[in-house]
């Protein structure tokens, strides 16, 4: 949030418009706190370092892996607490590798919306098995313009859709079955 924080404002004010209440992943927002929001030392302190240890780290990669591992598990603690019912996250190759790292912790099914200059690439390292909607944000996140106004008003109005049909349809019981083309082919070579 250090450098979205126009971008989620306007997502927060979108959110707000429809209804959605929405927790934030830092404590304070435009200099404010908002109580029952993880600061940075609590992310840290849940991946199992200090903050202060995490940026002596030297390593850009280290500490992004230290933190990723500390949001995982403040994102399922508010999950099991039933504070959130999606997840939407924002960024360039940082930011949607620490995003798409805490969606993918999250079961199919669970609304996730990734807002990324990096969604116009090979997605698969951030993607991975899940069901992740990757929104291209045609443009460096840097700011609010009549593009990148348009593109974070579509990703809140999916993950808004997403959460709202949660709300509103029962967990089915039913039993899932998946079958995809590549078992198919694969079966019929067995049976040539």
């Amino acid at each position: 949030m250090d450098t979205k924080g126009k971008e989620v404002r306007y997502l927060l004010s979108c959110f707000e418009e429809w209804g959605i209440p929405v927790l934030t992943s830092m404590q304070a927002l435009w200099g404010i706190s908002i109580p029952g929001h993880p600061p940075s030392e609590k992310v840290a302190l849940a991946g199992g370092m200090a903050l202060s240890d995490v940026r002596a780290l030297g390593h850009e990669g280290k500490a992004l892996a230290v933190m990723i591992a500390g949001a995982i598990r403040c994102a399922k603690d508010l999950h099991q607490e039933g504070k959130i019912k999606g997840i939407l996250g924002l960024g360039g190759s940082m930011g949607t590798t620490l995003g798409t790292g805490v969606m993918r912790a999250f079961p199919i099914g669970f609304p996730k919306v990734m807002i990324s200059s990096m969604a116009s690439r090979n997605t698969r390292a951030f993607v991975g098995t899940k069901d992740i909607l990757m929104l291209h944000s045609v443009c460096d996140l840097s700011g609010i313009n009549r593009i990148t106004k348009n593109i974070l008003r579509n990703g809140a109005l999916a993950l808004a859709g997403m959460v709202r049909r949660d709300l509103d349809a029962p967990p089915s019981m039913q039993p899932l079955i998946i079958l995809s083309t590549l078992e198919q082919l694969n079966l019929c070579r067995k049976r040539a």
